[in-house]
């Protein structure tokens, strides 16, 4: 081997290691969760904007993040989206869900109280739906949780009612708190999240055009729909 080819292999060994050694996550800036000892965290934003995979990325560093409770179980998180099936396809099986962000999650899997996320520290997440009624009964009865990822918030079919039970639901370890993730709509829940009328709540927005990897045929494409129109705006 030549001079040169050893370079060249020493180049191509030195990109190897750099790429898995780079960070997996890179978030954007509206991606970044806030500082402080918030109660919740409302990431409010348009289309494609990246507002799932920052959830995703915050539920599995909180997994991997100190103890909420002691024994084997030591994370009890509850994912609620605006159907059981949309929390597990976005939030889980999705190419911004959980299993892109944590290897280590499996899931969902069907567990006798209804569908489950688990991680190989004995961590716990629940999925939840809200299109009935009876899913709102379900979250009700779900059992106390440490972090809860309201997930497409402002379409919640039933939204005051399984709002009220989430909050009531979410007071297990030293610091219960929420992150949500939503396209904008005017319901009175989300203008007051939005007026800042919610207790200890943070409030982080943004656009589509905030998201410099979404591929250009999706933003032409919602620029075609929804240009110049309120649903645009909003």
């Amino acid at each position: 081997m030549t001079t040169e080819d050893r370079a060249t292999v020493a180049k191509r060994a030195a990109a190897l290691l750099g790429a898995q050694l780079a960070p997996r996550w890179q978030p954007l800036p509206h991606q970044i969760p806030p500082p402080g000892n918030w109660y919740g965290w409302a990431l409010i934003a348009g289309r494609g904007a990246g507002k799932t995979d920052a959830c995703a990325e915050y539920v599995a560093r909180h997994v991997k993040g100190p103890p909420c409770l002691p024994g084997p179980v030591p994370h009890w998180i509850g994912i609620i989206a605006p159907t059981l099936g949309d929390a597990a396809t976005a939030c889980v099986e999705g190419p911004s869900g959980i299993l892109a962000h944590d290897p280590s999650a499996r899931g969902p899997i069907s567990a006798p109280g209804g569908s489950v996320v688990r991680w190989t520290n004995g961590s716990q997440a629940k999925l939840f739906g809200t299109d009935s009624p009876g899913d709102v009964e379900r979250l009700r009865a779900g059992g106390n949780t440490c972090l809860i990822w309201a997930e497409e918030l402002a379409a919640w079919r039933h939204l005051d009612a399984a709002w009220d039970q989430m909050r009531f639901g979410l007071r297990s370890g030293p610091r219960p708190h929420w992150v949500a993730s939503t396209t904008p709509k005017p319901k009175p829940l989300i203008k007051k999240l939005v007026a800042g009328a919610v207790a200890n709540t943070v409030l982080t927005t943004g656009t589509t055009y905030d998201n410099p990897h979404l591929p250009e045929h999706i933003r032409q494409a919602l620029e075609e729909s929804y240009g110049g129109t309120q649903l645009g705006q909003q």
